[in-house]
């Protein structure tokens, strides 16, 4: 069984040995080999290959050049990988070769329907390690690899994005910020991103990298689109040199209850507290009540009122008040 690797460096594996394409002697048949690759199950008319491949050449001549071409990629990958019928060329018709982005995109989508964080943070990881670099670099410039190459870049974006989001839940704070600052690596321009890294910085209790990440993100922004962060951004940063932060505050429950009754005990809390406080699942045994800009005796209140609903609703459960990080 064949093998594709499409992410960073091209390549082909046949029984997971590498085959090495610098067998394939021409450069034009390489290009074309990835084209089938991306272009993978369609059926491709042969007057459009010579357009893309031989365009310099009169029809005759680049029909001949095609059809030595793709010979040449017979040899190298055995005579059914791509099939010729009624004028039209298919790379491996009968789905017998594994392609690493088809892998990372069906990953991606099961995470999407996982709700254990557990089991949702493995198989993103899973996918993660897949993308080993943009698609099909060796065609970085041609147009037929350019929308390929940013879906799944936006994909590999969103995945670091979710993974680091469950990574903060958890109080594993270092490799939330590993993975946000991956995604900014990936896509400088990502806000959700950004905004992430201050505020995972701040739990961390590092105000001052959390600047440094508002500053060069705003430097980016007015240098490549002439815009600003968005408001929220601006009032974290604002909250960050002003010291407003120093009066926020968390209620924390802590319970071995707190997942399987994770539901019930939001929905109770939402009766409690004011609609600007935000709940946050801290891990599977915490969840957390973010209160924000409020002197002590303010957060003490809503503090009491929690701990006065839940009497009763669970047992061995500890409610505590502290300053949030």
């Amino acid at each position: 069984m064949l093998k594709i690797k499409t992410f960073g460096i091209f390549s082909i594996y046949s029984e997971d040995k590498q085959l090495n394409l610098a067998n394939i002697k021409s450069r034009k048949a390489r290009d074309l080999l990835r084209y089938f690759v991306v272009f993978r199950h369609k059926q491709v008319p042969s007057d459009i290959l010579c357009e893309i491949f031989w365009s310099d050449m009169d029809e005759k001549y680049a029909k001949m050049n095609l059809q030595s071409t793709v010979h040449m990629l017979r040899t190298f990958l055995g005579k059914d990988i791509i099939r010729f019928q009624n004028g039209n060329y298919c790379f491996d018709p009968l789905g017998v070769v594994q392609f690493d982005e088809d892998n990372f995109e069906n990953l991606i989508q099961l995470s999407r329907s996982i709700q254990d964080n557990a089991k949702k943070r493995s198989v993103l990881e899973e996918a993660i390690i897949l993308y080993k670099g943009d698609f099909m670099v060796e065609n970085l410039y041609e147009d037929w690899t350019v929308q390929f190459r940013e879906y799944y870049r936006d994909l590999y974006v969103q995945a670091l994005l979710d993974l680091a989001q469950i990574l903060m839940n958890e109080n594993t704070l270092t490799e939330a910020i590993e993975k946000l600052r991956n995604a900014l690596n990936n896509d400088s321009f990502n806000e959700t991103a950004a905004l992430m890294l201050m505020k995972v910085y701040l739990k961390k209790g590092c105000p001052l990298e959390a600047v440094k990440v508002y500053r060069r993100f705003s430097e980016i922004l007015s240098k490549e689109l002439q815009i600003k962060p968005s408001k929220e951004m601006i009032q974290l940063y604002e909250a960050i040199i002003n010291g407003d932060l120093e009066n926020r505050w968390i209620v924390v429950l802590e319970s071995k209850q707190c997942h399987s009754k994770k539901e019930a005990i939001i929905q109770l809390l939402k009766r409690v507290i004011r609609e600007k406080d935000q709940i946050q699942v801290l891990s599977d045994g915490k969840i957390g009540v973010l209160i924000d800009k409020v002197p002590q005796e303010t957060a003490e209140g809503i503090y009491q009122r929690i701990t006065a609903a839940l009497d009763g609703s669970l047992d061995g459960v500890k409610v505590y008040l502290r300053k949030a990080r």
